[in-house]
């Protein structure tokens, strides 16, 4: 990612108390950050000039005559220096991490182009979570008026626009855009039309709600939209609806506010578990917020019930809301049965993970949203971690057996009864088809990017063991490795060999083991410098279930593992580990190879490219999109990597499959109605023809005359980046189109592009640099298109990012 520095835009007019007190905020809560303020007066009289035309710590600019709040932040912007550009009220507050909050959206979010704060008034009442634009033009502060603390304001969703009063975009795309636009002089509505503009390119729109800032809204211009610069409110969103018409169909109207609020979603989906997932603490919250992510990339609103406590979990329950994810919290809902009354209708589907869970729950579920899908995530399969446990550590007597037989039914008859089973390796996907051949079980990898190799093995050492010690298997390996194999290993290795055993609540007994050799931190943190310099991580795991993600870190990190064939059920082929069963086998295997050089680097290398095949978020993306497949539930198809380009979709800018002609042509075909039987597509000069499961005839626009001539059905793609070539491609049509021909033309924006350099714009189809973005395309290109002899109309698709992006001209017979 780009560098995370920000140049703070501060418009002034007058109201010297209020910008004294921003200014000392901004100061106060911002020092995280690299950034600079930049003050902007637009000919204030009340001494603003001499409060700050001083200052070291800011750049005063005084503008020679009153250029209305949009001149100001335009001749504000001209002077930003750094990554990403912020615009703030001056009669704001900021309060803690509002700033990084707003620029950790950009990383935690794919494709984002704009951010924006939660505003609350000085009272404590919420004035706008982001902002809805409705059908008929008007629009509205999401949230108004409300608790702040409301649960369904509290998640980072995709808005039609958030408030200019704090909104956060790279500077480069502010600049390439034109900036605020001065169609809406002095004010109003640029802020909407700037989001319009943003999402027109594919990049969505973030309302952050872990980014707080106080508004003292009024201030400057008062309230009054009948009077004064307020005035412009009104006048400005008739132009805004008159620009935008197009991208306002299917935006629906206030009385159904409650749907419409969350725009780019295609569903909803309640998730239930016992806790928040903590998923710096164990493997089972890094599975279940990994699926939650990847379902939430694929278009769905995801809502969390921590059934047991339905507490907030600072700050897990911060993060979930970071990412997106709603919490369903005390007092708004008293049970999952309580929140389902009210809401279960709106649920698409519901997961559920763990046996507890299920079965406290599964009733209300099915009676109270009976059209729901229901999946369950079985984490581990509980019984064999039981079965596995009382093999292990003592005999069993003949109850605890008919106990355990018991359960085992019980959770295998669950998972059957669910409409998709979800398990997280292979071998326990086969126990359970062995058990229960009916039922529909989904291998779903515990989610770990690679994040490269780290040191070289010479300059790592001792050896680690990472495990969350409320987890009985876990407290049962270390035990193992201290009392049998660790004597063993000290003696195999002619140096000093230092042994962690990190992890959440270690038991008393650890600690009073605690020596020079062996350390027992407790919680780490960061895990990274940890991992980073072991030599190898041993999981002596004598029991459990599942695939074990303290090996998958490990991998992660390029640390080899020594391990057990519990602990590599579901990961190893042999390949990328070392596994031993037996105290001595284990030790020796690691006493090889804390020392054999050879194979301490091809056991790394094996393990980062089993991550990178099988356990990416990539991967994830797939095996969520078959989910979803498998239960009949839409998704946004197109994110899915293995469908677009190679390499993917990338998270920063604007997705690459809206570079895609697949995609693009997809998009005509919908809005043509006819799927099958298109008879040209004509592409831009020099881009290649994609491999279709259909084949239609396709030809570049310099060479297309006569079949044009000839054809009733057209897809053409049009590089909005290159003028000339969208004016040639309206003359061809006009003079060349049959009279009882239809045609979709498909307008492919410029991508914004993110790297460690900064932010660039190129063209759609060209590794050229776009300089200026002449939005929305509608206004700017769509002159070239007069065709008398045929009805033309401006739509804007959703069907690739789930909200209006896609310029699409229908030119029908």
């Amino acid at each position: 990612m780009p560098s995370r520095s920000v140049s703070i835009v501060v418009p002034v007019y007058n109201e010297l108390s209020h910008t004294l007190s921003c200014i000392a905020a901004i100061r106060k809560n911002t020092a995280e950050l690299d950034y600079e303020i930049i003050l902007v007066d637009d000919c204030s009289t009340d001494g603003t000039q001499a409060a700050f035309a001083q200052s070291r710590d800011l750049l005063y600019v005084r503008n020679e005559k009153n250029l209305g709040f949009i001149g100001s932040c335009n001749a504000g912007a001209k002077k930003a220096r750094k990554t990403y550009i912020c615009f703030l009220n001056n009669d704001t507050s900021v309060r803690p991490y509002w700033l990084s909050a707003l620029v950790n959206t950009f990383e935690l979010h794919e494709n984002v182009g704009l951010a924006g704060s939660k505003l609350v008034y000085p009272d404590g009442r919420l004035q706008e979570a982001g902002g809805l634009v409705w059908e008929d033009g008007s629009a509205w502060n999401w949230g108004r008026f409300q608790d702040p603390h409301d649960p369904r304001y509290n998640y980072a969703r995709h808005a039609d626009f958030c408030s200019g009063a704090s909104i956060l975009l790279p500077r480069r795309l502010f600049e390439s855009v034109g900036g605020f636009d001065t169609l809406y002089t002095p004010a109003y509505a640029e802020d909407v039309d700037l989001a319009f503009k943003v999402r027109a390119l594919g990049l969505s729109t973030i309302y952050q709600p872990l980014s707080q800032v106080l508004h003292f809204e009024g201030v400057s211009s008062g309230t009054d939209t009948s009077q004064g610069i307020k005035k412009y409110q009104v006048e400005n969103l008739v132009k805004l609806a008159a620009r935008w018409a197009p991208a306002l169909v299917g935006q629906g109207y206030s009385e159904d506010a409650d749907r419409h609020c969350d725009r780019g979603v295609v569903g909803r989906i309640l998730v239930v578990d016992q806790i928040t997932p903590e998923p710096d603490r164990d493997a089972g919250s890094v599975a279940l917020l990994e699926v939650c992510l990847a379902l939430r990339d694929l278009g769905y609103k995801i809502t969390f019930m921590p059934s047991s406590n339905l507490c907030d979990m600072p700050p897990y329950t911060d993060l979930l809301g970071a990412l997106g994810m709603e919490s369903v919290l005390l007092p708004w809902a008293k049970s999952v049965g309580d929140h389902l009354r009210d809401h279960g209708s709106s649920y698409d589907a519901v997961i559920v993970s763990r046996p507890d869970t299920w079965f406290e729950h599964i009733d209300d579920i099915r009676s109270l949203a009976p059209q729901a899908k229901i999946v369950y995530d079985a984490c581990d399969l509980h019984f064999l971690r039981h079965q596995r446990e009382a093999e292990t550590v003592a005999s069993a007597s003949m109850q605890a057996k008919d106990e355990l037989e018991i359960a085992k039914r019980a959770e295998l008859d669950l998972i059957a009864s669910a409409d998709v089973g979800m398990v997280h390796s292979s071998a326990e996907k086969a126990l359970v088809e062995q058990e229960r051949p009916n039922a529909r079980v989904v291998v779903v990898p515990i989610i770990h990017e690679p994040r490269g190799k780290g040191k070289p093995m010479e300059e790592r050492s001792g050896i680690v063991f990472l495990g969350g010690y409320r987890h009985p298997p876990n407290v049962d390996a270390v035990e193992y490795y201290l009392s049998e194999i660790h004597p063993a290993v000290k003696e195999g290795i002619d140096e000093p060999v230092v042994f962690t055993a990190a992890g959440n609540a270690p038991p008393a007994a650890f600690e009073e083991l605690a020596s020079a050799e062996i350390l027992v931190p407790g919680y780490v943190e960061d895990l990274e410098p940890l991992l980073y310099n072991a030599r190898l991580m041993v999981a002596p795991l004598r029991y459990g279930a599942g695939v074990k993600g303290k090996i998958l870190s490990a991998m992660a990190h390029g640390l080899p593992v020594v391990t057990t064939s519990i602990g590599a059920e579901g990961i190893s082929d042999q390949d990328d580990m070392l596994v031993a069963d037996d105290p001595k086998s284990f030790a020796e295997a690691v006493c090889r190879l804390y020392s054999d050089r050879e194979l301490w680097h091809r056991l790394q290398g094996a393990g980062l490219a089993f991550l990178e095949k099988n356990t990416s978020c990539d991967v994830a993306l797939r095996i969520m999109g078959g989910v979803l497949e498998q239960l009949g539930l839409p998704y946004l198809r197109w994110r899915v990597p293995e469908a677009a380009q190679p390499g993917g979709a990338s998270n920063f800018g604007t997705p690459t499959y809206l570079s895609d002609v697949r995609a693009l042509v997809g998009a005509g075909r919908r809005l043509l109605m006819d799927t099958d039987n298109i008879d040209l597509v004509i592409l831009p000069d020099g881009v290649a023809a994609p491999q279709c499961d259909w084949t239609p005839i396709m030809a570049h626009r310099s060479g297309c005359t006569e079949r044009l001539r000839a054809a009733r059905s057209i897809v053409a793609i049009a590089d909005a980046a290159d003028e000339k070539a969208t004016e040639a491609l309206g003359r061809d049509l006009s003079t060349s189109l049959g009279a009882d021909a239809n045609c979709a033309v498909v307008f492919a924006p410029p991508r914004v592009t993110a790297g460690p350099r900064g932010y660039a714009i190129k063209a759609p189809f060209r590794d050229t640099e776009v300089q200026d973005i002449h939005l929305p395309f509608h206004e700017s290109l769509g002159d070239h298109f007069n065709i008398s002899t045929h009805t033309c109309s401006w739509h804007i698709d959703k069907s690739l990012t789930g909200f209006p992006s896609i310029a699409v001209l229908r030119i029908g017979a």
